[in-house]
């Protein structure tokens, strides 16, 4: 389970990969996914939206994702196993 530490970069990085995975993004969501309490998804949502990643909050709404991130596999990759 999360704890307090859930802006620390490893929870981040796994909200970013989650949403890239979406259309739209929710704090429940994160929660069901990570264990994250609700409270700690919507920190994670709100660095993401001032990262452009995702749009802003609506009442009870989920968030849409706007910006897909590109992943480098290198030269010799075929993507992501």
């Amino acid at each position: 389970m999360a704890t307090d530490s859930a802006l620390s970069p490893r929870w981040l990085d796994r909200v970013r990969e989650l949403a890239q995975q979406h259309t739209r993004i929710s704090p429940f969501m994160i929660h069901r996914r990570f264990r994250i309490p609700r409270p700690g998804g919507e920190r994670l949502l709100r660095q993401l939206e001032r990262e452009g990643i995702v749009g802003p909050a609506g009442p009870g709404r989920s968030r849409e994702v706007l910006k897909q991130l590109s992943f480098d596999f290198g030269p010799n990759s075929r993507g992501p196993i």
